[in-house]
């Protein structure tokens, strides 16, 4: 009788069960994604649901991303086979070029949009005024931003696909501070719900519970485009000017281009600001800084150290100053516009001109070239005054 022939073992094949999202867990795994990116697992902890895990979220994921390029790509090519067959060959490089502004068409109908050019629409023409976030329904169009000139921000109640809002970058680690990012470009700080591929949503979690720490960007793995979100900034001290009354100098070395300081202060209007600006030019101070054609931040009375920092004409500042847009709101960031040594004090240009300079301040001219006054008395460093964190309310 001949062998029976052994029983194959049959191995099961386990496959990935789908979970049966409801239109609630539907609607938020879609805002979710928009704001914390395709970060399966993250989506699947605030779901706080059991029978949904990170593969599965990461398999509806992929299912909406698949579903909206064959959409987007339909129609692309609908669209341009029923236009390239009314027109005959002559026309066909027209509409090539027609077809190459597809992005430029989602802009149609918006007709104050579309008046901008593609280095205008990067760059916020509003940055002369405060950000008021529009509240209406459907696409904006003569919306109260548009009528401002400034982008819309994740404050408005536009949808996120409006084409006046502002869609952050997607650069590498360490390319947000040049030209190519449009966050740079445009006066702005990268935002960490619109930033992901460049490490700027790594940002706020740093920030959260923990002493920021007094290293560069770079080399902790987050965006170079995020220090005022992170406020790491650099050790000053504050002794006698070379210059007027107090100054502030650096207590460790800062690199050229690297952030340095941010200047605050009460946030008042233009109009309070011409009324305390009478005042302080008897009392012969200035603390006064013009963030927009609304607001003023008063460093008078509620600022820190960096209002110590003197006046020198931007040619000969160490230091110079930007006005960059966080969140919706006009911050003051001091950069450094050379390599600064321990203990050299600090300087940036107020904008003063020969007429509104005050004595302290006045250059002077010398064989046609102009210099700041100075004075060589020796100096050192108060103590008192090293802590960075504390606010500083003395005045000259």
């Amino acid at each position: 009788m001949p062998p029976t022939p052994p029983t194959a073992i049959v191995t099961p094949v386990t496959t990935l069960t789908t979970h049966a999202f409801n239109d609630a867990e539907v609607l938020l795994v879609r805002k979710l994604s928009s704001t914390l990116g395709d970060n399966a697992c993250l989506i699947a902890a605030v779901l706080q649901n059991p029978s949904c895990s990170c593969a599965q979220v990461a398999q509806f994921l992929e299912t909406e991303r698949t579903t909206r390029l064959l959409k987007r790509g339909d129609n692309d090519n609908d669209s341009y086979r029923q236009r390239a067959s009314s027109v005959d060959m002559t026309n066909r490089r027209r509409l090539k070029n027609e077809h190459r502004s597809q992005n430029t068409k989602a802009l149609a109908g918006n007709r104050e949009l579309l008046k901008r050019t593609r280095a205008h629409r990067n760059h916020d023409k509003g940055n002369k005024h405060s950000y008021q976030p529009c509240n209406h329904d459907g696409v904006c169009d003569g919306c109260e931003c548009m009528k401002r000139g400034h982008h819309c921000n994740k404050a408005c109640a536009c949808p996120r696909e409006c084409p006046n809002r502002f869609q952050g970058c997607k650069c590498s680690l360490g390319n947000c501070r040049t030209k190519s990012c449009p966050c740079y470009g445009a006066g702005r700080e990268c935002d960490p719900d619109y930033c992901f591929s460049c490490g700027a949503s790594d940002a706020a979690v740093l920030v959260v519970g923990a002493r920021p720490e007094r290293r560069l960007n770079y080399d902790i793995g987050i965006c170079c485009n995020a220090n005022l979100l992170r406020g790491a900034q650099r050790k000053v001290g504050i002794s006698f000017s070379t210059t007027h009354g107090w100054g502030a100098f650096a207590l460790e070395p800062i690199r050229k281009g690297e952030f340095l300081y941010e200047y605050t202060g009460a946030l008042i209007s233009d109009d309070e600001a011409e009324r305390r600006g009478s005042i302080y030019d008897v009392m012969a101070i200035s603390f006064l800084f013009d963030v927009n054609c609304d607001e003023v931040v008063d460093a008078t009375r509620k600022g820190n150290k960096s209002k110590f920092a003197n006046h020198k004409a931007l040619v000969a500042a160490n230091c110079e100053a930007k006005i960059l847009l966080v969140n919706g709101e006009h911050r003051i960031a001091l950069y450094a516009r050379e390599d600064v040594a321990v203990g050299e004090e600090l300087f940036f240009d107020y904008g003063y001109t020969h007429e509104t300079a005050p004595k302290w301040s006045q250059v002077e001219t010398r064989r046609g070239q102009r210099f700041e006054r100075a004075r060589a008395d020796d100096h050192e460093f108060d103590d008192d005054f090293d802590d960075d964190d504390d606010d500083v309310s003395d005045s000259d």
